[in-house]
């Protein structure tokens, strides 16, 4: 269990150079209620209820992670494009 908890607070942990450790702290504890809403939703509502316990269905952290940062850029309204009202020169294509 613990292991397992560091393994994926690893892959949820945003990389930072601060040398604040107000700020690593708070980017750990995102990263421990990521995890935690995670395994919520994930026993609440991925998993099949079925008699002897559930049936936990593949649904990878990682992916769960992706979907929030999808969510947080549409949210924020982030562009990941911008529009031209010109096609490229061949400048951009060397």
């Amino acid at each position: 269990g613990i292991e397992s908890s560091y393994r994926l607070a690893k892959q949820s942990l945003a990389f930072t150079s601060s040398q604040d450790a107000g700020l690593r702290l708070v980017m750990f504890v995102v990263s421990l209620l990521l995890q935690n809403s995670w395994r919520y939703l994930h026993w609440r509502y991925v998993a099949a209820p079925r008699r002897g316990g559930r049936r936990l269905w593949r649904w990878p952290f990682t992916e769960f992670c992706e979907m929030v940062l999808r969510a947080a850029w549409t949210a924020l309204g982030v562009r990941r494009a911008v529009p031209a009202n010109q096609p490229l020169d061949d400048r951009f294509f060397r």
